[in-house]
């Protein structure tokens, strides 16, 4: 009697694992990690060069430069970065009017405030 019950043990056993290979999958698919080298880690730190919001002040400079190529009437700029502050001077033509200054300051202000919001920007203009 004790040998007929460890064979239905057994059996029942067997026949369990047998079902539960044979399952459906329930429509589960097996993703792969994208060929990054990190084998799909992330990490939350924005400073992370993977991260898109890492910047550096070359990238940052760039942007400024884009943004204020968008301003009628700058003929060089000169950007310098202090922590949260960003001094930019421009350098706009000898004939230009004080009026034309203020509209050059006001325009590149916003445009490089809107496109960096990060930074405490501060325009000055100056005539060559």
């Amino acid at each position: 009697m004790l040998k007929a019950m460890k064979v239905s043990i057994g059996l029942s056993l067997g026949l369990c694992l047998i079902l539960s290979g044979c399952a459906n999958t329930n429509g589960v698919t097996t993703k792969s990690y994208p060929n990054d080298g990190f084998l799909g880690t992330t990490n939350a730190n924005p400073n992370y060069p993977t991260s898109p919001t890492y910047h550096n002040y070359s990238s940052d400079r760039g942007m400024v430069e884009s943004a204020l190529k968008n301003v009628a009437g700058i003929q060089n700029s000169r950007v310098v970065f202090n922590g949260r502050r960003l001094n930019i001077t421009v350098s706009v033509p000898r004939n230009t009017s004080p009026e034309e200054q203020q509209r050059i300051e006001a325009q590149a202000l916003e445009a490089v405030s809107n496109m960096m919001p990060r930074y405490d920007v501060k325009v000055v203009v100056k005539r060559q």
